[in-house]
């Protein structure tokens, strides 16, 4: 099964753009190599493996899917462990998985994936040391599951759904439900695809900041750039390795896309693999592991979505965040022995 069709955006403003991909990167934008810089961290800090990194006011945020407590706070630049947090399991202040997590100037909002609850933690706290949330907000059961979390203006929650024709839904800390937008594209050859695959044909890495949302696909090439209080996107990107959709044995992805994806000083910051199933396949068989991140570091234009900076890193990773000097860039590596790295990005 494979799915051929362009991507059908509802509302009155559409920009679509081409743009490099993969291992075409120099035929559109030139690409330049960075360097990173190993962080090594303390002896008594064990992870097993970082799925996200954010950095806020000086404290290094780690997500490790592998660890009894999902959560790490650690000082930066110090990289001393102030606490672990956030216990898997099914207890009242536990989860069984994290769906994503974000801050604002006061508070760390986690949300889970499996269950519908959010928790909200004084970053004060966090930095003394204290383990447990400030309080647990229980959500509607609509949002479970949930692939992304970003955290919006003021105190809205920004979600990617997993359920049919409900991608992005907005909620409040107050676990209110607010309403879903951005609904799953359909016409007449997506109708062969079984509805409860499509969110996940479709399941993107999410970012907010600056009054806008980033969505970018982890099986295509497609970079979203949304208004959250407006319920069309203005601007869709796809690029040369295209829309999500299935290989010809019918496997769900033709290439692994988007890793992660932040907004910073009006631009956009993704890191991209471009590899394709195929290739991801015959290193499992060959090798026994494939990478799990990406190389190639890019940089859009927030308004136009106009991919301008190309840099490729001297190892994959999954997960970064800026500094906010707009150029130190902080990143996890799972695969690697020491997983957390850094590098700067050149001037312009």
């Amino acid at each position: 099964m494979v799915m051929k069709t362009l991507f059908f955006v509802w509302g009155a403003v559409l920009l679509l753009t081409a743009c490099g991909g993969g291992r075409q990167e120099a035929g559109s934008v030139g690409v330049q190599p960075i360097r990173t810089d190993s962080l090594v961290l303390p002896e008594t800090l064990f992870l097993g493996h970082v799925r996200q990194v954010r950095v806020y006011d000086s404290v290094l945020y780690i997500w490790d899917l592998r660890n009894p407590s999902m959560m790490f706070a650690v000082a930066y630049p110090s990289l001393e462990t102030l606490c672990s947090f956030l216990p898997k399991g099914k207890g009242p202040e536990e989860m069984l998985e994290i769906g994503g997590f974000d801050a604002d100037d006061r508070y760390l909002y986690v949300m889970a994936s499996r269950e519908p609850k959010l928790a909200i933690y004084a970053q004060d706290s966090l930095r003394a040391g204290v383990q447990r949330p400030l309080r647990m907000v229980a959500c509607p059961n609509e949002v479970a599951p949930s692939f992304a979390f970003a955290k919006g203006g003021g105190d809205t929650l920004i979600l990617q759904n997993a359920r049919p024709n409900r991608r992005v839904l907005l909620c409040d800390t107050a676990g209110h439900l607010l309403r879903a937008q951005y609904p799953m594209p359909e016409n007449e050859e997506t109708q062969n695809i079984e509805p409860l695959l499509m969110p996940y044909l479709w399941m993107s890495r999410m970012a907010c900041r600056e009054g806008r949302v980033a969505l970018v696909t982890r099986l295509g090439e497609v970079l979203e750039i949304c208004d959250p209080a407006d319920t069309v996107q203005a601007v869709v990107v796809v690029g040369r390795d295209g829309i999500p959709g299935f290989t010809p044995e019918g496997v769900m992805g033709r290439v692994n896309g988007f890793m992660d994806v932040r907004i910073f000083g009006g631009k956009v910051f993704a890191v991209y693999s471009g590899m394709s199933m195929q290739e991801v396949d015959r290193m499992l068989d060959e090798k026994g592991y494939a990478p799990s991140g990406g190389r190639y570091f890019r940089v859009y234009d927030l308004s136009t979505g106009e991919l301008e900076r190309v840099y490729e890193l001297d190892r994959y990773i999954s997960s970064f965040d800026i500094l906010p000097d707009g150029r130190t860039v902080i990143a996890a590596d799972p695969t690697a022995e020491q997983q957390l790295c850094t590098f700067t990005l050149p001037e312009w």
